[in-house]
Parts: structure tokens; sequence; C-alpha cells
């Protein structure tokens, strides 16, 4: 293969540069406000949660930690890795592309 074939497309370079960034911002403030509901750690007031079904930012926590931090790295890591899953291929709609 050539040089130009094993290029990425800017745009996917971009997209990984922003799952990364996404990755890295979510997995620290997951963690703290998982490990401190109040929020004070982050710098962050429980009276924003007045109005959702959340008393506190644990539920939020976990979900910033393991939905959008683990998720990004997980989708970061498969674009890049490519790994051939064929059990991931009933999401992809286009058969010829990878499901990354």
């Amino acid at each position: 293969m050539s040089n130009a074939a094993l290029q990425k497309p800017f745009a996917l370079n971009v997209l990984l540069f922003l799952l990364v960034f996404e990755f890295i911002s979510a997995i620290p403030y997951g963690l703290m406000l998982a490990f401190d509901p109040s929020g004070k750690v982050a710098g962050m007031d429980v009276e924003v949660l007045k109005e959702t079904v959340f008393s506190n930012y644990f539920i939020p926590g976990l979900i910033l930690f393991s939905v959008i931090g683990i998720g990004s790295s997980l989708l970061a890591a498969s674009i890049l890795l490519r790994p051939n899953w064929s059990w991931f291929a009933f999401v992809n709609p286009v058969k010829s592309l990878h499901w990354s």
C-alpha cells in the first residue's frame, strides 16, 4: 500500500482529536462527580439540579465517566485499530466500510 492510501482523511483526524479530548475531559470530571456527589470538588452547585430528576451529581458523574469517557475512548481506539469484530456488523448500514 502506498503512503497516500494509509493516510486518514482530515475529518477523521478531527474526529479522533475530539474523541480523545472528550475522553481526557470526561474521565476525571466523571470520577470527581461520582466520588463527591455534592459537586464542590468540580466547582458545581447542587442547586443546578433542582429542576431535574437528580438530587446530587452521583448518577450524572457515573454517566459522564462510563458512557461519555469510556465510550469515546473505545470508539477512538476502534477507529485507530480497526478491530475485525464480526458481531458489530449488524450496526453497520454500509457493509463495504468498517463499522467504526
